[in-house]
């Protein structure tokens, strides 16, 4: 046993630079096997704390493999371990992993689940970035969930806008842009036009002090979607084209391509081929660099090195009551830029495809992706 919980927390802290180090230089294999030597001593000892942290360090490195599964399997342990020990922070931590799995992987009402526990665990904790963090996933899961005709638009709403006021107090200007991206677009979800209008062009005030082009584009997208609800059409044109040529700046022709497909998919609504009161804006979900995806491999659009947006998977979403209570969804999921540290943003119509829908809050098939 250790002497003290000074030399624990110490030990678990040399334990995780060595780990991080050889992880640094290339060598996952060195620190998986400190990382699980240190995994079974701490259990020996029945110090909880250095287990559940080992099992952390030991999933992160399954991820930077693309091992999601054994990743989710060292996550799954962690919490009971950090709860019984009353460790908040490692609990919230182990959560939000599991809940960016599951929602990588699709399985959304497992991610839900997660993402609530890391929400809970953060609040009770008091720490402000990891309630910041939460609150953006679950605002990806509902807008996951919301294209499977389930999920919640008002607690993604809510959600995102407690996102964006914790940021906003962290002075995380990089996050709050981010946020604001995401509270526009659950402003477009539950049909508040006027305030999706004004989110979004302040997120897309943020990114152009940021420099991100990506993030202009999308906020403008965004400001399209507003316009058309307020069927403002000439105007949801030229913010669609004005999008368009950001994302040629930005040098990402799929992004451009998106544009056209939006542009196309508007027409029907203008010319009444389609109900506009039907719109529901867009789904959107964002991608952890860390993660590796599953399915078959995109192929991505060129770039320039430095974007820093990391909203990922737009899908517009609208409720078809024309087709006897379907909905279709079109997605923009094509677009992708990334940053040096590689976060990914992405949009592009890909396909519009009918599905059942009882109702956003109700059961429904997953759409199928194809082309």
């Amino acid at each position: 046993a250790f002497p003290s919980r000074a030399t624990r927390d110490a030990e678990i802290v040399c334990l995780k630079a060595m780990v991080d180090a050889q992880a640094g230089m290339g060598s996952a294999d060195e620190g998986m096997r400190l990382a699980s030597e240190q995994q079974r001593r701490f259990k020996s000892l029945k110090e909880k704390k250095g287990e559940g942290s080992a099992f952390l360090m030991m999933a992160k490195l399954h991820q930077m493999r693309g091992d999601l599964e054994e990743a989710l399997n060292c996550l799954v342990q962690c919490p009971a371990l950090f709860l019984a020990v009353g460790d908040r922070k490692g609990e919230g931590e182990a959560w939000l992993g599991i809940a960016k799995i599951h929602l990588g992987k699709g399985d959304t009402q497992q991610a839900q689940r997660a993402a609530e526990e890391c929400a809970l665990a953060y609040r009770k904790l008091g720490d402000k970035r990891g309630r910041a963090e939460a609150a953006q996933l679950v605002s990806d899961v509902h807008f996951a969930l919301a294209s499977m005709g389930m999920g919640n638009p008002q607690e993604a709403l809510r959600a995102a806008q407690e996102a964006v006021q914790l940021y906003q107090d962290l002075g995380e200007k990089t996050q709050t842009a981010i946020s604001l991206h995401i509270l526009a677009n659950a402003n477009l979800m539950t049909r508040n036009f006027e305030d999706a209008l004004k989110t979004a062009q302040d997120a897309e005030g943020r990114f152009r002090a940021l420099r991100d082009t990506a993030g202009e584009a999308g906020s403008m997208m965004l400001q399209s979607g507003a316009h058309l609800g307020l069927t403002d059409f000439e105007e949801a044109k030229r913010c669609a084209k004005e999008s368009k040529d950001l994302f040629k700046s930005a040098g990402d022709f799929q992004g451009e391509d998106s544009v056209e497909d939006f542009l196309d998919h508007m027409e029907g609504y203008e010319k009444g081929r389609q109900n506009l009161d039907d719109f529901r804006g867009f789904a959107m979900r964002r991608t952890d660099p860390t993660m590796a995806k599953g399915g078959a491999k995109r192929e991505r659009a060129p770039r320039k090195p430095r974007q820093i947006s990391n909203i990922s998977d737009i899908e517009l979403i609208k409720l078809d009551t024309s087709k006897e209570g379907k909905v279709t969804l079109a997605f923009f999921d094509a677009f992708e830029s990334r940053s040096a540290g590689g976060e990914g943003f992405r949009s592009k119509a890909w396909i519009q495809s009918p599905v059942p829908l009882r109702s956003l809050q109700g059961q429904s098939q997953q759409p199928r992706k194809a082309r």
